[in-house]
């Protein structure tokens, strides 16, 4: 995924995107009637914070595109929240990371 927006990021560091990262952007792949659920929306709230920390770090490491890019494929809570709240997010998930 990443190789294609930045080839100067070196083998590894994209690899290991490409491993760890779901194939989709979590909002195209988790129906949106589940963010506008209150429980769901307070689990992301509580994590708006140290996401907009990483966006900012993301910013300065790799520039202000390719940060906004990986953001969209990480989920905005983590996942094991996201699935005790009944999200779907194994669809995002292959076998390689659960």
């Amino acid at each position: 995924m990443l190789g294609a927006l930045e080839p100067t990021m070196g083998s590894e560091l994209i690899q290991i995107f490409d491993e760890l990262l779901p194939t989709n952007p979590w909002r195209h792949s988790i129906p949106s009637e589940h963010w506008f659920r209150a429980d769901v929306r307070e689990a992301m709230a509580v994590h708006s914070r140290p996401r907009h920390h990483l966006h900012e770090s993301l910013i300065g490491c790799i520039g202000e595109q390719h940060a906004g890019t990986l953001m969209e494929y990480l989920v905005p809570a983590p996942w094991i929240e996201l699935r005790r709240l009944g999200v779907p997010v194994d669809d995002l998930v292959d076998d390689r990371v659960g």
